[in-house]
């Protein structure tokens, strides 16, 4: 195998181990790597991360139910609020039968059953 298969095996094996897409940036020779780093990094807009209010994600928690036409009290966003640390804590609840109970000893069966519901469609990727 030439320098170029390598290369390209090497391409390919990182492309598949990371976590995210990793930008493609022409490189036209190895004495301008650097220079191609800086101009591509200046060129990256810079995005403030924002966290949410908690305000936004207590509207969110409310939404989290499959019936369309209501949605979660108050009292039943405080309890989902109190029991589970993240959405991604509740939606993995809302999947496993341990979760399934706590929901239901606190919110009942019907209501329950309706977040269960709005999880089934969401998917959780690690």
């Amino acid at each position: 195998m030439g320098l170029e298969g390598v290369r390209a095996a090497l391409i390919s094996l990182l492309a598949e181990c990371l976590p995210a897409p990793i930008p493609i940036i022409p490189i036209p020779d190895s004495s301008c790597f650097f220079s191609c780093l800086e101009e591509y990094t200046a060129s990256l807009a810079e995005i403030p991360l924002q966290k949410p209010s908690l305000t936004d994600s207590m509207t969110l928690l409310s939404h989290v139910t499959s019936a369309h036409s209501s949605v979660l009290s108050d009292q039943e966003r405080n309890i989902l609020s109190d029991l589970f640390p993240s959405l991604r804590s509740l939606s993995q609840a809302a999947r496993a039968l341990e979760g399934w109970e706590v929901l239901v000893d606190y919110l009942g069966e019907m209501r329950t059953r309706e977040i269960a519901e709005f999880w089934d469609h969401d998917r959780v990727c690690e």
